[in-house]
């Protein structure tokens, strides 16, 4: 990993993190990195948002997106729960675009 941030917390128990001082320690925490995963997030919250977790999205060749995740091809077809599954846990790729063409193309619709 290039990269990596943690904060440090009291040993103690307490309800609320507002009124102490926390330290962040890290490794290049100040670099500037793309949100990449983090946007998938976003998707996942919109596909629950617009879809019934027993719903389908199939895979088209315009959704497959090199780099992270499972392979999926073209014509695979998953529930919504198990995208969410593939968006969050490998970090798919293929899957955060095809979430993003069909819930865009179901708000469009609305």
């Amino acid at each position: 990993c290039d990269y990596a941030s943690a904060w440090v917390i009291p040993p103690y128990n307490t309800t609320s993190y507002w009124d102490i001082d926390l330290e962040m320690v890290g490794k290049s925490s100040s670099s500037r990195f793309l949100p990449a995963s983090t946007t998938k997030l976003m998707t996942a919250m919109l596909l629950l948002d617009n879809m019934d977790l027993n719903s389908y999205i199939t895979i088209k060749a315009s959704d497959i997106t090199a780099g992270s995740g499972d392979t999926f091809y073209e014509g695979d077809t998953l529930t919504v729960s198990d995208a969410i599954l593939a968006l969050l846990l490998p970090s798919s790729n293929t899957l955060a675009t095809a979430i993003s063409r069909t819930v865009g193309k179901l708000i469009l619709n609305q």
